[in-house]
Order: structure tokens, then C-alpha cells, then sequence
């Protein structure tokens, strides 16, 4: 890194992939002039992503570096020797071989080491979720302890979920509440979103479709509604293995003319079919954030999600939809009724969001990390301000 400027405060964020929703946040912080920002990546954008419209936004004054294979140690191995006065933050230190190298050569270089990590959660079924729950509690702590050790501080990934990085040996005093943060939408895509007594409810759910993600929960709701005779239309875009059941719960229960799955799309007919929904719907059983959460919100859409997503945290905080308790399809078609039934609440939950999105901006969250980031920096969870908190 540049040594021109020894005031600077400099940082190396090592990150698996080039993340959409911290991509942004690192080139924010890049922009104040007493901060030297080099992103490193693992790895670049899969096709798996690059179908669901992820890009690599403008760095600005940040420089973007991703690791090739084949000499990807010596070429690690040479940024932490050039950047012997940084800070090096590292997200996935847990599994990611080129990561976990890179935080274990920097600790035994004696580099002060940073965390950015999500919540350990489980979102595994049937006998699969018994064994996960058993890696974590059991076998997890210990494969840590050590790099927990090495490390100054981490900043969870998944908002407020301080427990559960408790459980596998986090300190409570190392703890920082993060999460996900995106840039702001194109402009012709935020508006108040409101319907009319006459008009159906319509929702949207996108994503992968996974048994995890709660698209099946989300249709078992959709049933009950039906059954009561109430309009509203869904679309649930993506593709994934739980797909096929998807597709003959539908068929089963008569829900086709409701009920539609487009897969895939892309981006102009994605934008457009965003643009008519009036609420997304985020059924999952657990997830550690949910950015798709952030994206509806900075557009003034009102969300309806499961409590037990990181990204629920915005959702209370902005007054900007409803949640339900993860897996009770019945309390998720009560949240759904509650729109269908009440058209003008569509419209104030949509106010709600417009008026939160600027404190979901990276520019806001950037201040935030750079504040956190400082050697001086007090890391009490009871006295942190979280620009997107309650």
C-alpha cells in the first residue's frame, strides 16, 4: 500500500467472493481521506451469481484483487508482506481454505487480524440438521479457539445474532453487530407502493429455491388464503432442488392460477416484475442475513419475513413489514391476510420503508465500520449505535 500518508488508516479485506452488499461499503470507505482501502477476493463471481444479476460495482478510491489458482499462496503470501501495516479483516475464516491460510500466516506474522462473519446457523433438514446442530455445539468451539484468540474483534454478519457467535467461543467484547449493505436502487425503481380495495395482492419471493429457503412453507400459507377465498397472486422466481416438489404442491392443491414459478430471469424482466409486486415475501427457515430483504426495502417495498433471518433486524426497525415465527405457515398467511384485508396498510408500511432506506446506505454503514475499525475503537455491544438498528 501506498506509504505517502503514515496517518492513514489501512485495511485489506480478504472476502470469498466480490459480495454485492460489501463490495459497496469498501468502496465508501475508500472515499474518506484518512482511509486506504485493497479488497482482495478468493474467488470471482460464479455463474450461479452472476444469473441472479450480481456485478462488481465502482470501487472508487478501493483497488479490487482476486486471488488466481495456482499460485494463489504466493501471491497471498506477497499482499501481506506489502501490507505489513494494515489491518487485515477476513471474512469465512471458518472453512475457506485460501482464507484460513491467509489468517494464519498473518497471525504468525504478527498483523493485527479483524473478523467479518455470519452467525453460524442451521439451515440443514431431517437427520442432516440433527448432525449440524451437533457440529456446532460440539466440534466447532474447538476448531476456533485458536483463531478466536489470534483475533482482535469480529463484526457479525447476521445484525443482532450475538448468541449464537457466543455459543462457538466468540467473546462477547470482540462482538461488532454488522450485516449486509447494498447501493441504492435506480431511482425509477423507488416508489410508494399502494393498491386498490379491487386489486389483488401481489407478492414475490426470489431466490434460490431450496428447502431452506421457505418457498414450500410460503405456498402451504398461500393454500389457507385460497381456501378462504381471499385474491392475491405470487411469483417465486429462482431455481434450486426444492423446484419439483414446488411445482406438484401447486398442481395438488389447485394453486396454478395463483400461484406462479418463471424460474430464472432476466434482468429487464426481473426489474419489471419487481416493479409491480407490492410485497416481498422471505419465507426462510434461517438464514444468517437475506439481502434480497434490503433491496425490496430500498425500493419501498414492504417485507414479510421469517424471524429467524439476520435480516429481520431491518424489518422491525423500519416499521417497514411483518414477521412471523420461522416455520408457522399459518402465523405467515395471517401476515398476509392482515395486506390482503387492509389495503391501506400497503401503503404505509411503503412509506415506512422510503423514509429507512437512507440508513441502509453503504455510505452510512461505512462510517460505521470505519468507527469500529480504529485501534481505539470501544466494541461494547451495549453502547454501539447501529445506524440501522431499533
Amino acid at each position: 500500500m501506498n506509504t505517502d500518508q503514515p496517518n492513514k488508516l489501512k485495511v485489506v479485506f480478504w472476502w470469498n467472493i466480490p459480495c454485492k452488499a460489501m463490495l459497496p461499503i469498501f468502496a465508501e470507505l475508500s472515499k474518506f481521506e484518512d482511509m486506504e482501502i485493497k479488497v482482495v477476493t478468493a474467488s470471482g463471481l460464479s455463474q450461479g451469481r452472476k444469473s441472479l444479476h450480481w456485478k462488481i460495482p465502482d470501487m472508487a478510491n478501493a483497488t479490487l484483487e482476486i486471488l488466481e489458482e495456482g499460485n494463489w499462496q504466493e501471491r497471498a503470501q506477497a499482499i501481506l508482506e506489502e501490507n505489513t501495516d494494515a489491518t487485515h479483516v477476513l471474512s469465512n475464516y471458518q472453512r475457506h481454505k485460501k482464507l484460513v491460510h491467509v489468517l494464519q500466516t498473518a497471525t504468525a506474522m504478527g498483523l493485527p487480524v479483524a473478523a467479518m462473519s455470519e452467525a453460524p446457523c442451521n439451515m440443514s433438514t431431517g437427520i442432516k440438521r440433527w448432525l449440524k446442530a451437533l457440529y456446532l455445539q460440539a466440534v466447532l468451539p474447538r476448531v476456533l479457539s485458536k483463531r478466536i484468540a489470534a483475533v482482535q474483534k469480529v463484526f457479525c454478519l447476521s445484525g443482532n445474532r450475538l448468541e449464537a457467535m457466543r455459543r462457538i467461543g466468540w467473546p462477547v467484547e470482540k462482538i461488532i453487530p454488522f450485516g449486509y449493505f447494498l447501493s441504492p436502487p435506480p431511482i425509477e425503481n423507488t416508489f410508494l407502493r399502494s393498491r386498490t380495495p379491487d386489486q389483488p395482492l401481489h407478492l414475490l419471493c426470489t431466490g434460490f429455491v431450496e428447502e431452506f429457503k421457505g418457498s414450500g412453507l410460503l405456498v402451504r400459507a398461500l393454500h389457507l388464503l385460497h381456501q378462504q377465498g381471499l385474491p392475491f397472486s405470487c411469483t417465486i422466481t429462482g431455481s434450486g432442488s426444492y423446484l419439483p416438489s414446488l411445482e406438484r404442491y401447486i398442481k395438488q392443491h389447485k394453486l396454478e392460477q395463483q400461484v406462479t414459478l418463471p424460474g430464472i430471469l432476466p434482468y429487464e424482466e426481473f426489474n419489471a416484475l419487481k416493479k409491480k409486486a407490492h410485497v416481498l415475501i422471505a419465507p426462510g427457515y434461517e438464514e444468517p442475513w437475506g439481502i434480497r430483504i434490503n433491496e425490496a426495502l430500498q425500493e419501498g417495498m414492504p417485507v414479510i419475513c421469517s424471524d429467524r433471518l439476520g435480516a429481520a433486524d431491518i424489518v422491525q426497525a423500519s416499521q417497514a413489514g411483518l414477521t412471523f415465527r420461522s416455520g408457522d405457515y399459518g402465523e405467515l398467511a395471517c401476515c398476509i391476510r392482515q395486506l390482503v384485508l387492509k389495503p391501506e396498510l400497503l401503503a404505509g408500511l411503503s412509506q415506512h420503508a422510503l423514509d429507512f432506506a437512507p440508513r441502509l446506505h453503504p455510505q452510512v454503514t461505512a462510517a460505521y465500520l470505519r468507527a469500529h475499525l480504529q485501534p481505539q475503537a470501544n466494541s461494547d455491544p451495549s453502547k454501539l449505535y447501529l445506524p440501522w438498528g431499533l
